[in-house]
C-alpha cells in the first residue's frame, strides 16, 4: 500500500506485478480451440431442439404414469445448462484475468451474447415446469425416483412462481438483454 501511496503523491512509480493467470485448459485449450467451437455449435442447435422438442408438453408429461419423461427431460436440461456454464465459465475467466486485453473483451462479449441466444431456446422451461399442477408434479416426483432426485431443484424453481411473468414478457426481458 505505501508504494501505491507514493505513486499517487508524486513520488516513485508504484510497481506493477502482474497478476496469475488461471490455466484454463481443463475447460478449453484457447479462444479458438476447436472444441470450444464445437461445443458452442452443438449446444446452440441442442437447444433449439430441446425446445421443438419438449415446448409445451411438460404438462402432458407429468399427467402420464411416473411423470412420463419428464425425468429425461429434466436431464437433458441439466446437460444443455451445464454446457452453457462450462462455455461462459472459460469466457468469463479468460476475460477477467486480463479486463485491459481488448481481444478477450470481445471473446467474452460474444460468448455472452451467443450464449443468451442459446439460453433464449431454454427459458420456456422453468416458465412452464412451474405451470405444471402442483398436485400433478408432486405425484410424478413421489411415483419415479429419478425425477425426485431433482425434488430440491424443482421445489426451490417453484418458489418463485407468485413472480413469474407472461412468458412473452419473460422473452422480452431476455431478448432486451442480448
Amino acid at each position: 500500500a505505501s508504494s501505491v501511496a507514493t505513486a499517487l503523491s508524486g513520488g516513485t512509480p508504484a510497481v506493477v506485478v502482474p497478476l496469475p493467470r488461471w490455466n484454463l485448459d481443463d475447460l478449453y485449450t484457447g479462444t479458438e480451440a476447436p472444441e470450444y467451437l464445437r461445443d458452442c455449435d452443438e449446444v446452440a442447435a441442442a437447444a433449439i431442439q430441446f425446445e421443438m422438442d419438449w415446448k409445451g408438453k411438460l404438462s402432458q408429461e407429468a399427467a402420464k404414469s411416473g411423470g412420463g419423461a419428464l425425468a429425461s427431460i429434466l436431464t437433458k436440461y441439466e446437460r444443455l445448462d451445464e454446457q452453457i456454464g462450462r462455455i461462459m465459465s472459460y469466457a468469463g475467466l479468460n476475460y477477467y484475468g486480463d479486463t485491459s486485453n481488448r481481444k478477450l473483451a470481445k471473446f467474452f462479449g460474444d460468448a455472452q451474447e451467443r450464449m443468451t441466444e442459446t439460453g433464449s431456446h431454454l427459458l420456456f422451461f422453468t416458465l412452464e415446469l412451474n405451470k405444471v399442477d402442483d398436485a400433478l408434479i408432486n405425484q410424478a416426483m413421489a411415483d419415479n425416483p429419478a425425477l425426485a432426485h431433482y425434488r430440491p431443484w424443482i421445489e426451490d424453481l417453484r418458489k418463485d412462481k407468485p413472480h413469474q411473468l407472461d412468458d412473452k414478457i419473460e422473452q422480452l426481458f431476455l431478448e432486451k438483454s442480448i
